[in-house]
């Protein structure tokens, strides 16, 4: 019954051409709300919603739909939910979503109230439905959202509908901020510790290693060829240290000289550019975690083998003065 109403409101935008005279009411927006979605790191999911403004119940409005189209590549749809506008008014219906790439259309329909006819009809403004996103693509990207093929349908399901205003939005990604977790393992007592090394940058930032050996971070940044990207990282000094002048940035093989270095009691701050394509980048430091640790075992080590020497010399000038 519901999905039958649903057909017949909204086919009957397709198989006629007569105009419909309506009161003269302002007309209602149907808009994505917020404007501008901007993310700010991979994997988080992000909402869109699709509202209606300005909604006057002398329209007699009980269908909605659209399309939204999007880069599929950098974004995914993971879930569509229904608003709370429409449930104000009665029982509602939302058909499946169709999901085709790079759009996705959705419909919502208010069902009768009494004996198959509308007594109520929505008014106002609220969000029909919300669509749920997962950032997939690092920045520096963006991709247009926009609606198109709106229709609102009144009782009559007449062409051309309900006269409406349609208000796109857009999706950018230029910013991401992440943290990567460092895991070092005490050679020494086998026991493990984690690091938080945190980077903001304009582009996609992957494979963060630790290389102890080389006193060194190592990561990949990718981005638009020819642009200029920038990165600031934040290093924990039990992790990795050195004097303001001493740390040294390679990009791929290029030494980079003009970088700003920022630290406190636990953490330095480190601030550079380079020019895009995809890089590998190598940030040197001086002080090592390994080393303290090292250093206190073989400490410890030689002062235990030190006590073990002398309480032996002391034993065995014992037995030799008790033989004499």
């Amino acid at each position: 019954m519901k999905l039958t109403l649903f057909i017949i409101l909204l086919s009957a935008f397709s198989i006629g051409s007569a105009i419909h005279t309506y009161a003269q009411t302002t007309e209602p927006t149907i808009e994505i709300s917020p404007k501008t979605i901007s993310p700010t790191h991979r994997g988080e999911v992000i909402p869109v919603n699709i509202n209606i403004t300005d909604l006057d119940e002398r329209w007699k409005a009980v269908g909605f739909e659209f399309k939204l189209s999007y880069n599929e590549e950098l974004i995914k749809v993971i879930n569509v939910t229904e608003g709370s506008f429409l449930k104000q008014f009665g029982e509602t219906y939302m058909t499946p979503p169709i999901i085709k790439p790079n759009y996705i259309h959705l419909g919502l329909l208010l069902l009768p109230q009494e004996d198959g006819t509308w007594t109520i009809f929505p008014s106002g403004s609220g969000t029909l439905a919300t669509i749920y996103f997962n950032v997939t693509h690092g920045p520096p990207v963006s991709t247009a959202l926009t609606l198109y093929d709106t229709k609102i349908a009144d009782i009559t399901a007449t062409p051309p509908g309900v006269p409406h205003k349609v208000v796109s939005g857009e999706y950018i990604f230029t910013t991401e901020v992440l943290t990567f977790i460092i895991v070092w393992t005490d050679p020494a007592t086998n026991q493990s510790y984690t690091f938080p090394v945190q980077t903001v940058s304009n582009t996609t930032i992957d494979h963060m290693m630790f290389e102890q050996m080389h006193k060194r971070l190592t990561f990949n940044v990718t981005g638009p060829e020819g642009s200029q990207g920038y990165c600031n990282i934040t290093i924990p000094k039990n992790l990795l240290d050195a004097g303001p002048n001493e740390w040294l940035i390679l990009v791929d093989e290029e030494v980079i000289t003009d970088y700003t270095v920022t630290s406190n009691a636990t953490h330095t701050c480190i601030y550079f550019l380079y020019p895009l394509s995809t890089r590998t980048i190598y940030i040197y430091g001086t002080i090592v975690i390994p080393e303290f640790q090292i250093n206190t075992v073989l400490l410890a080590l030689l002062v235990s083998t030190f006590t073990i020497a002398i309480s032996k010399r002391k034993r065995l000038i014992q037995k030799a003065g008790a033989k004499q």
